[in-house]
């Protein structure tokens, strides 16, 4: 099973950033840990870093939309 997550940017390490109202983080504490976290975006939102806290929740696995090229 999985869960997929948005988020305004992610790192290729699961990091993610969301739109700052928590919701994201706070439904996937809840989630069970056997459930795949997957962020989900385009290549422009892959950032080599970002800002983290305690509570942000990483993500298992970052899935990057290509478009038609």
């Amino acid at each position: 099973r999985s869960v997929l997550v948005p988020g305004v940017a992610f790192t290729r390490t699961g990091e993610r950033l969301g739109r700052g109202g928590g919701y994201y983080d706070r439904f996937l504490a809840t989630v069970p840990g056997h459930v795949r976290r997957l962020g989900v975006c385009h290549p422009v939102q892959v950032l080599e870093s970002l800002p983290t806290r305690p509570h942000d929740v990483a993500m298992h696995e970052v899935c990057v939309l290509h478009g038609p090229d």
